[in-house]
């Protein structure tokens, strides 16, 4: 099964960039980067043109220039896999901390779903994410287990995804109503047969400030802070 390693990076964010790609390459993980769509330089009218303007002004301080080019970006990385010879890809955004048996974990899990199918290897849920034993795989390290409450289940951090499912979620994208990490929106709308979560989670992510600005003000920091 052969997987490639999509990171979808900002230019500007040097930082970032230099940090995933020393992280990657200390890994000896072979990767293309995708240059994110940049929410604070991109023509104001292009994005727009990609949003579903009515959802847009319905969560003004969700779906913000930031959030649209999130998702756009996702789409553009999961278009270069579906174009590629890989049979399944991992999308990374470009502060995650990937363990040392991430080559062994990717091997596997690609063994095991099929092309309809995405795995969370990176999750948060700020009501808990419950996940279910029934129908698990599991791996060598740990399990692949069905989140109870998919809507609670948040971040795309990292993930692996089969051709089909990212056909499929790369197709229903544009017009942006979402976030790129509405996980259950994309299944309700059949991007996916199977989603996974892998538990106990071993990626984690930098401490590094989002480059996707939601609200304002006060509450802004305070959600940083959260």
């Amino acid at each position: 099964m052969r997987i490639g390693i999509f990171v979808i990076s900002l230019e500007r964010a040097k930082r970032r960039r230099q940090y995933i790609q020393s992280h990657l390459q200390s890994l000896n993980l072979n990767f293309t980067v995708v240059d994110a769509i940049d929410g604070m330089l991109v023509d104001e009218d292009f994005l727009y043109s990609q949003a579903d303007m009515e959802r847009v002004r319905q969560s003004p301080y969700w779906l913000t220039k930031g959030a649209l080019a999130c998702a756009l970006s996702h789409k553009k990385a999961l278009d270069l896999f579906v174009d590629s010879h890989f049979d399944m890809a991992l999308i990374l955004e470009d502060d995650v901390v990937l363990p040392l048996s991430i080559k062994t974990l990717m091997s596997e899990i690609s063994e095991k779903i099929s092309e309809y199918d995405i795995v969370l290897l990176y999750y948060a849920a700020l009501r808990g994410a419950y996940l279910s034993k029934v129908g698990g795989i599991n791996v060598v390290s740990g399990s692949l287990l069905y989140p109870m409450e998919l809507k609670q289940v948040s971040t795309s951090s990292a993930y692996i995804i089969g051709k089909e499912a990212a056909r499929r979620m790369s197709s229903i994208i544009i017009p942006v109503s979402v976030a790129a990490d509405s996980w259950g929106h994309f299944y309700k709308h059949n991007c996916y047969n199977n989603v996974y979560l892998h538990y106990p989670m071993e990626v984690q992510t930098k401490d590094f400030k989002s480059s996707i600005e939601y609200f304002d003000g006060k509450f802004k920091s305070k959600l940083s802070s959260f």
